[in-house]
């Protein structure tokens, strides 16, 4: 009796229940498929990004398209965040004369292309720093005066250094003017037509050439592209690369003083020769920065040859910075090279 009583019980309960859902206005005989569904919230309408049509909330399925390039950055290039080494060493180059260290632009790191040097870097010994003598004191007068005495001419060590006098006796390069010349320099455009903002009149390219010795144009049959030549050639160049600055370039760094209108090389011809000027102690320390014992072209070579781990005379090892210390009348040897090893 007791489990009778319970379900009429049960069946009361279940007829009250219906009698106020049906007072609410509710079905119990149908589930509520408002309960069911969950309500999308309306989109306003705009534009969608990825679509060429617009969004309008209703559940409508568009294709979506790739996003549309500029085609002006289409063509942009961008350079690679890593080089490698033979790009790298060709783009690194500084020639500020105001840093010494502008040779190097400080710890270059090895990408995957650089196999060779990278499993040895880590036990590489570092390179000795060596010091640059003191060059002669400079004048305080900038105006050049161009002294009557002549000293004797130079003389060529064994190992290949070229020795002035006394007084100069810490600038010691190798390559003579007319090594330079025969061996080429400047693309061959050394001598080019150029107004000089310094002199305010136009150079004199054949006036200039006479200047100097016919043997020190020797063998060269066409002036016109090895000397003269309006157009940079590196093909002309003793390393086969483009190096340097341009004359218009050293104007604007007041590097360009009276009467040698065409920079350092022409000064050092005109010293080779014997002229000695109140401007010398100036293009001697110039030379130190370059190619002394501490010089920022001399030892950034130096650096790059042994982390390469190949020998003092493997010209493919930064030929740019050769042909820029050739510029200097200047080649590495091997002497000079092993100065630097631990």
């Amino acid at each position: 009796m007791a489990d009778d009583e319970y379900e009429r019980e049960r069946q009361e309960n279940i007829r009250k229940n219906r009698e106020l859902m049906l007072s609410l206005g509710l079905n119990p005989a149908e589930p509520s498929r408002n309960k069911l569904q969950v309500k999308k919230t309306p989109k306003t309408t705009r534009k969608n990004e990825d679509s060429d049509e617009e969004d309008q909330g209703g559940g409508r399925v568009t294709r979506s398209k790739r996003p549309r390039s500029n085609p002006a950055k289409r063509m942009t290039f961008i350079e690679p965040s890593r080089k490698s080494a033979r790009l790298s060493a060709q783009s690194s180059i500084s020639y500020n004369e105001d840093d010494e260290n502008s040779g190097r632009r400080g710890r270059r790191k090895l990408d995957d292309e650089d196999e060779d040097s990278k499993q040895d870097l880590y036990v590489m010994p570092k390179l000795k720093k060596l010091r640059n003598p003191s060059p002669p004191p400079e004048p305080e007068d900038y105006q050049t005066e161009v002294y009557a005495d002549a000293p004797s001419p130079p003389k060529r060590q064994p190992n290949g250094n070229i020795i002035f006098e006394n007084n100069n006796r810490h600038f010691m390069p190798n390559v003579t003017p007319k090594e330079m010349i025969q061996g080429g320099i400047f693309g061959g455009t050394a001598f080019r037509p150029f107004y000089s903002r310094i002199s305010k009149q136009q150079l004199n390219p054949q006036e200039e050439m006479y200047e100097f010795p016919d043997d020190w144009f020797e063998g060269i049959t066409n002036k016109d592209e090895h000397l003269t030549s309006t157009i940079y050639d590196p093909e002309v160049n003793r390393f086969g690369v483009k190096a340097g600055q341009t004359l218009e370039e050293w104007e604007s760094n007041n590097w360009i003083r009276a009467p040698d209108y065409r920079g350092w090389w022409q000064w050092y011809f005109r010293f080779y020769q014997g002229r000695r000027t109140s401007d010398d102690a100036r293009q001697i320390g110039r030379w130190l920065k370059a190619c002394g014992p501490a010089g920022r072209f001399k030892r950034s070579l130096v650096a790059k040859i042994h982390r390469a781990g190949a020998t003092w005379d493997d010209e493919t090892i930064t030929p740019v910075v050769r042909q820029t210390l050739f510029h200097w009348a200047y080649q590495l040897t091997e002497q000079d090279y092993h100065a630097y090893l631990p």
